[in-house]
């Protein structure tokens, strides 16, 4: 049951000829095997559209899927989107251009993969459908030994991601929001004829600013800083705290209502962490904002 159309050829969609020959293989294998990945979850979601009846199971069947093998799963994933963010060049703008493609993609291919399954019939179809909670439970879906030889070479690159990949992951978490815009535009420069640029800075696209932000904090932050940020807002108590904080990771004091007790836990460590005091100095730091001033004026001046 291979997907329709794998991320490979996603990637060919946006890609130009002679950048396709020139793709590494690494690129190659990582968009292949996450291309099998979505198929799992593709495969239910056009099962539940056409036969509502299978959705329930075959819902429960893909998350239990998803938890059997979710130290591989999450490792792929991982890989993949540190190829976007490679492939991208750490361009935050560039990188939601290409997430918003694939996902575009992606959606005109589930209905050509539908279409491909009707061709067999409705009742082949149902069958399909029908079994596909059992399929899921076959050796077939271990996809870490079915494709051994392409994960071999996978694994031989290592995932660390450099130093602006780790800190462009955290600050895309950010809530640019009117205060923080406000706060900006303050920080910015006190004389009045600096105005017009402040208030340009202040409206500038939530993608810019990140990367903008991002480039900055990489000057001022160690790897092992961004590194011990980056781990811990990927952990589910860094998810669960990114959510009380309403998507504000820069202030490590939220309310804690509704966190388990591990999560509490492991929030409080992490708030008094070096590295999460570090990455929140460097954002107080006065040479932080003379990095993000100087970046954003070059900015408004290119682009009036």
């Amino acid at each position: 049951m291979r997907y329709l159309l794998t991320l490979l050829a996603l990637l060919a969609s946006c890609a130009s000829a002679q950048d396709l020959k020139s793709a590494p293989p690494y690129v190659e294998d990582v968009a292949a095997i996450y291309g099998e990945i979505r198929q799992v979850q593709i495969w239910e979601e056009v099962c539940s559209e056409q036969f509502p009846n299978t959705k329930a199971a075959n819902r429960a069947a893909v998350k239990n899927w998803r938890e059997q093998y979710s130290a591989f799963v999450q490792e792929m994933e991982q890989r993949y989107q540190n190829m976007l963010l490679q492939e991208s060049h750490h361009n935050s703008e560039r990188h939601k251009a290409l997430s918003e493609h694939f996902a575009k993609a992606e959606a005109k291919a589930k209905i050509q993969f539908k279409e491909l399954l009707l061709r067999g019939g409705i009742e082949t179809f149902r069958k399909q459908c029908d079994g596909y909670a059992n399929y899921l439970k076959t050796q077939s879906m271990d996809l870490e030994i079915t494709q051994a030889i392409v994960v071999s070479r996978i694994r031989k690159i290592p995932i660390e991601s450099d130093k602006l990949s780790l800190i462009s992951e955290i600050v895309v978490n950010a809530k640019l929001d009117s205060s923080f815009r406000q706060g900006l535009k303050n920080s910015l420069g006190a004389n009045s004829e600096d105005a017009y640029f402040k208030d340009k800075a202040a409206a500038l696209p939530d993608a810019v600013l990140v990367r903008f932000m991002a480039e900055a904090y990489e000057k001022r932050l160690s790897y092992s800083d961004a590194k011990e940020v980056s781990d811990f807002y990927r952990s589910s108590a860094g998810k669960k705290l990114i959510e009380i904080q309403a998507r504000n990771v820069f202030v490590p004091s939220p309310s804690y209502k509704d966190m388990s007790a591990l999560e509490l836990s492991l929030a409080h460590k992490f708030s008094r962490s070096p590295g999460t005091l570090n990455f929140r100095d460097a954002g107080r730091d006065p040479r932080f904002f003379a990095e993000l001033a100087k970046r954003i004026r070059e900015y408004v001046a290119s682009n009036p």
